[in-house]
């Protein structure tokens, strides 16, 4: 996949936010998608199943305090990914508060800057 347009960003960071999902990890996981950029998340134990892959620096805290973070800033009861196709992000994000906003515009743009080193 390659990743060129900023409403991709936003969208992948929106579900990011909305899942409760730290900022760092969902630029990380956004970065990852674009097939220009080198990424390989290492097999972990801890997360097997999740559909959730820590980044670097989040994989070495422990399991029980990341997933309490992310319970904490969960804002949809719908388990990842999304079992039906038709809710959108935008719609998840409907209700977010200035600082969810910021959460997932901080995101994107890390993703940004990250893909932005690796194009051609």
């Amino acid at each position: 996949m390659q990743l060129d347009s900023p409403n991709q960003f936003e969208s992948y960071a929106i579900l990011g936010r909305a899942f409760g999902y730290p900022n760092c990890c969902v630029a990380w996981w956004i970065a990852g998608m674009d097939h220009r950029v080198p990424y390989s998340p290492e097999p972990l134990t801890d997360w097997e199943n999740t559909q959730f892959v820590p980044c670097p620096k989040c994989r070495e805290k422990f399991a029980t305090d990341l997933i309490r973070e992310i319970k904490q800033r969960r804002t949809v009861s719908e388990l990842f990914p999304l079992a039906s196709g038709n809710v959108r992000p935008e719609d998840l994000a409907k209700d977010f508060s200035l600082a969810e906003w910021a959460d997932v515009f901080a995101s994107a743009s890390k993703a940004m800057a990250v893909v932005s080193q690796h194009q051609d």
